[in-house]
Parts: C-alpha cells; sequence; structure tokens
C-alpha cells in the first residue's frame, strides 16, 4: 500500500521494516519512543512520503507473487 510503518522491536515485526527507509521499529512497551515516532511522521510529510514509496519498492521486491509462489513450492518439493 506505500505506507510508512512504525512497528515493535520485535522478531515478528521486524523483517518489514528497514530502519530509517521505510519506517521505525520502537522498543517493546514504550509508549514514548511511539509517540515520538508518530509525531516525527505526522510532522514530515516528505519522509512519510518517502517511507511510503520504499515500502511499496521492498514489498514488490520481496513479496511479488512471482517470487513467493517459486519459494514455497520448492520448500515443499
Amino acid at each position: 500500500m506505500g505506507k510508512p510503518i512504525i512497528a515493535s522491536d520485535s522478531v515478528d515485526c521486524r523483517s518489514p521494516v528497514e530502519e530509517g527507509k521505510n519506517g521505525y521499529l520502537v522498543p517493546i512497551k514504550d509508549s514514548h519512543a511511539l509517540a515520538s515516532r508518530i509525531e516525527e511522521l505526522m510532522l514530515d510529510e516528505g519522509k512519510r512520503e518517502a517511507f511510503g514509496r520504499y515500502s511499496r519498492s521492498k514489498a514488490q521486491r520481496e513479496l511479488d507473487e512471482n517470487i513467493v509462489v517459486p519459494r514455497v513450492i520448492d520448500a515443499f518439493l
């Protein structure tokens, strides 16, 4: 969808985020860090747009069905 990401720095949330390129990872249960990153993106339209473009590009590079489906099939063979 081309959106910036703010996620908890946990095993399950790390892979889609490239820190400072398409979003931010914040420490788990750190509401102040979360609020700070949300505010930062709210106030910076250019950063939101740049992070969103990078997110879309990353998804297309890594999650396109022409890439994912062969990997899944190979895993079961």
